[in-house]
């Protein structure tokens, strides 16, 4: 996910500008459509694990994975995670 910048806005609130992912969430296409198939199951899953996989390569835990932290594209072809406020640096 392309991180634009951040700035601290009024009562010291600190916003952060990210890429747009306009395909939501797994969570949402969950509760749009019901259960996913083994195919496209089988594809979030691959990346999901991928991403893990590279967070851990960095001694990063992720810390809140679920389906409202899978954000998908357009396509819905590609996920990226997200929300890694509770993300922590292995000593």
């Amino acid at each position: 996910m392309t991180y634009y910048g951040g700035e601290i806005i009024e009562n010291n609130v600190f916003c952060i500008y990210l890429e747009y992912m306009s395909g939501g969430s797994i969570a949402d296409l969950c509760k749009r459509y019901g259960r996913l198939g083994e195919t496209i199951c089988k594809q979030y899953t691959i990346q999901v694990l991928n991403a893990l996989v590279y967070l851990h390569s960095k001694d990063v835990i992720h810390g809140d994975l679920k389906g409202a932290n899978v954000l998908l594209t357009k396509g819905s072809d590609e996920i990226k995670l997200c929300d890694l406020g509770n993300s922590r640096l292995l000593e």
